[in-house]
C-alpha cells in the first residue's frame, strides 16, 4: 500500500480488492485498512432548482451528493449547516413509472435515514 500511495499520478490507476461498503477483501477476508482519500464535498451557496443544481454540479464538479451510509450522512449534515438557504439538494430522484427512488450516480438506495 505504501508503494501505491507514493506513486500518486494522474497517469497511474490502481485497483485494490475491496468492493462496495462491506470493507472486506475480494477473497472475503476482513480489512482494517482505512487510509484512502475521501472525495471533497462542496457546498454551493446559490439558490437553484434541483435540475439547475444537478446540471451545475455535473458540469463544474462530479454531481450531486449521494448518501449511502450513516458516516456520509453525518458528513453532509456538518457541511449543510453552512448553507445560505433552507434547502440543500441531494442526488436522489424518484421515478413515477418505476415507482422507486434512485441515486443519480446509479448507486443503490440502501441507506434510507436522510
Amino acid at each position: 500500500m505504501k508503494a501505491l500511495i507514493t506513486t500518486k499520478s494522474s497517469q497511474f490507476t490502481a485497483w485494490v480488492g475491496l468492493f462496495r461498503d462491506s470493507w472486506r477483501w475480494s477473497d472475503w477476508s476482513n480489512s482494517s485498512f482505512r487510509y484512502w482519500d475521501a472525495d471533497k464535498l462542496i457546498l454551493i451557496k446559490e439558490n437553484k432548482t434541483w435540475e439547475e443544481a444537478l446540471d451545475y454540479c455535473r458540469e463544474s464538479h462530479r454531481g450531486l451528493v449521494s448518501i449511502t451510509n450513516p458516516y456520509q450522512q453525518r458528513w453532509v449534515e456538518v457541511i449543510a449547516k453552512n448553507a445560505s438557504s433552507p434547502f440543500v439538494w441531494l442526488g436522489l430522484r424518484y421515478s413515477c413509472t418505476l415507482d422507486l427512488w434512485f441515486w443519480v450516480n446509479d448507486k443503490l438506495v440502501c441507506y434510507e435515514k436522510w
